[in-house]
């Protein structure tokens, strides 16, 4: 994996156009003629690798077509997205051969180490004395060990050493394979040293501004030539004049009163002149007062014929004291169904025969504790001889309620016979229902429920004995 790295100001967006000597640039999948309107799909985004640190890398495409030497060029974004407009600040050749980038700079900084290493060499090499081609040395009593030496003069290398030629293209070779065969020479980078011509124009022109400004303990010199300033704080603060006088309070109450003038009038607004407003409100103070009795007297003692107006509450009232004895009314007569006077009506003249042991008028006894259920004949059962007495029952429930005070026992009526002359209904009771009982009378009542609306059916005491 290829890094391509950048170092330069913290905190900024920088992106490459990778191009091809041809014009031919990197779109993401391959190499395109440019076109400044696809401007966002050339852009390769450098990351700062460490916040704050100021060095931008990114990983090269491996996808780029290898064997080849590029034109990386870098941009600092300016705006929110990338744009035709960005500057460029730097541009570099990098070959690529589908492993490893190369560039002038990472060449640069081969050949310096190469020429470190160099110099480490011939300082070793000074160190030989060669005479007539011999190396001097000398042997401070080692012992040399020779296996065979006949003297032979005239030693020559059994293998002869490559020659100058043979080296060099031996090292060129090597270098063009490891990285790219591409030009070295200082045309091929022009463009690196005309963006530094002009910095280095820029960096003059800045400089004969500012050699330009004189300071004096830290500040700089400044003249102001009839500009407007704004003053933040003025410590200088008597000794100025209004340029208009303020008004005189005499002017401010003759500005006033000729406002109220205006507004309200030109009267006088003594007490005296209000006396008459005094007087009135008095009156009506007193008409107020004595109110409540007149109203009174007015009302208990009018004649009801003088306000039996139709549609009126005097009619209402007069015609109130013709209702009489409420008894005396005919049921069911006009009273709706539902009504207490309907049920009245209803109830009628017929009898009730009682079929168990209750009185023939419907009441009951009852003893604590005792059961009263159909199965043992105890049941209490209300039978009806005329069928006007009850409505019908069919779609009814009833409910058997008797009360003591705050005591209330209830129990559900069976409807046994819903319709007909003999409509019946019948009332169970448990032994653990009478055994809440206490001695005394009771009055209960029998309901008839159709959805809501209630119909007495029979209204009766038990007594429960000691």
């Amino acid at each position: 994996m290829a890094t391509l790295s950048h170092y330069t100001t913290t905190g900024q967006t920088l992106y490459v156009f990778v191009l091809t000597q041809a014009g031919q640039v990197w779109d993401g999948s391959s190499l395109v003629d440019f076109d400044a309107g696809d401007w966002e799909d050339y852009v390769l985004e450098l990351a700062e690798t460490v916040a704050g640190s100021g060095v931008y890398a990114l990983t090269w495409p491996p996808e780029i077509p290898a064997d080849a030497t590029y034109l990386a060029v870098l941009f600092e974004q300016e705006g929110e997205d990338p744009a035709s407009t960005d500057a460029w600040t730097i541009a570099t050749p990098q070959h690529w051969d589908g492993t490893t980038l190369l560039s002038p700079l990472t060449l640069g900084a081969a050949i310096e180490d190469l020429a470190g290493n160099v110099g480490a060499i011939k300082t070793k090499t000074d160190q030989l004395t060669i005479a007539a081609g011999d190396i001097h040395a000398t042997l401070d009593g080692e012992t040399v060990t020779v296996g065979t030496n006949n003297d032979k003069a005239g030693y020559s290398l059994e293998t002869p050493p490559p020659t100058t030629d043979a080296i060099a293209t031996a090292v060129n070779t090597t270098l063009t394979a490891s990285h790219g065969s591409g030009s070295w020479t200082t045309a091929d980078l022009s463009g690196i040293d005309t963006a530094i011509t002009a910095i280095g124009t820029n960096v003059g022109a800045i400089k004969t501004k500012t050699d330009q400004i004189a300071f004096s303990s830290g500040d700089v010199h400044a003249t102001l030539d009839g500009e407007t300033v704004t003053v933040g704080s003025n410590n200088d603060k008597t000794g100025y004049s209004l340029q208009t006088a303020p008004p005189t309070a005499d002017t401010i109450a003759a500005a006033v009163n000729t406002a109220l003038t205006t507004a309200h009038g030109s009267g006088s607004w003594t007490t005296a002149d209000v006396s008459g407003i005094a007087a009135g409100v008095d009156a009506l103070a007193s008409a107020v007062a004595s109110l409540p009795e007149d109203v009174v007297d007015a009302v208990l003692g009018a004649t009801a014929e003088d306000y039996n107006e139709e549609e009126t509450i005097g009619e209402r009232i007069y015609n109130a004291g013709s209702l009489g004895d409420p008894f005396a009314n005919p049921v069911p007569g006009s009273y709706p169904q539902g009504s207490a006077g309907h049920a009245l009506g209803k109830i009628g003249t017929a009898t009730i025969n009682v079929i168990s042991p209750q009185t023939e008028s419907g009441d009951i006894t009852v003893e604590i504790g005792a059961s009263y259920d159909a199965a043992l004949g105890r049941a209490f059962d209300w039978q009806t001889s005329d069928a006007a007495t009850w409505p019908d029952l069919s779609d009814a429930t009833a409910t058997f309620r008797a009360e003591k005070g705050t005591k209330t026992l209830t129990a559900t009526a069976t409807v046994v016979t819903p319709t007909g002359a003999n409509k019946k209904v019948r009332v169970e009771l448990s032994s653990e229902e009478t055994a809440t009982l206490r001695e005394g009378i009771w009055p209960f009542t029998i309901d008839a429920d159709f959805d809501g609306e209630l119909v007495p059916l029979v209204n009766g005491k038990m007594t429960v004995p000691e």
